[in-house]
């Protein structure tokens, strides 16, 4: 769907040592198209937090956190009745 990972991105999920071997294995491919394409119909809203939550780089994937606070998960999203861990 989303084409090969980078190798940053790789990096970052797996760390340097398999990394290393994965992006040897790794045969390149191109991204399948854009969500809107695949999903047409569907609420922009919906597809821009489903992608931002399956970027496969960690460090730039939405937390838990993020995720109830995006536009889409805006009528559920509630501070006062949503505990952080990172507290």
């Amino acid at each position: 769907m989303f084409g090969t990972p980078t190798e940053e991105d790789i990096v970052a999920a797996l760390g340097p040592e398999k990394a290393e071997k994965i992006a040897a294995i790794l045969q390149k491919n191109p991204t399948m198209g854009s969500f809107d394409i695949l999903f047409p119909g569907a609420d922009p809203a919906a597809l821009d937090l489903v992608k931002k939550l399956m970027t496969f780089n960690p460090e730039k994937r939405l937390t838990a956190e993020e995720a109830l606070k995006h536009p889409y998960l805006q009528v559920l999203h509630d501070p006062n009745d949503e505990v952080s861990f990172r507290d």
